[in-house]
């Protein structure tokens, strides 16, 4: 994989959740065994990702920051869900045109919070 395939990857896959575009436009960017890890939070497989917990709908998401090296990615975003904010770091790895893991670092009781705004 190049550099600029896993940002293009990376970058649509960014855009398909942010915007709440949903699983049909999620599905095509992951892998069958895409593990994703969030603190205490693991997921095994693309299905068992996509039935998950979705992005909030009043949610705004603004990606801050991005950085590609080969198969790497890492993305800073800052996002707003009523009066919490929260700023995370994702990381993820694209193989073979798709997302195959991703890693989010951030604040775990502000993501509780934001999660849970209704």
């Amino acid at each position: 994989m190049s550099t600029e395939d896993t940002r293009r990857i990376a970058r649509a896959y960014f855009d398909a959740w942010s915007n709440r575009r949903g699983p049909d436009a999620l599905r095509p960017l992951l892998a069958a065994s895409f593990v994703f890890d969030a603190g205490p939070v693991h997921i095994e497989g693309r299905e068992a990702f996509l039935g998950a917990a979705e992005w909030p709908a009043r949610a705004t998401t603004t990606l801050l920051a991005e950085a590609y090296d080969g198969e790497h990615g890492f993305q800073l975003y800052a996002a707003v869900n009523g009066t919490v904010r929260i700023r995370s770091v994702e990381c993820l790895v694209v193989r073979d045109g798709v997302v195959v893991a991703s890693e989010i670092i951030g604040d775990l009781a502000a993501f509780q919070a934001f999660m849970a705004v209704g």
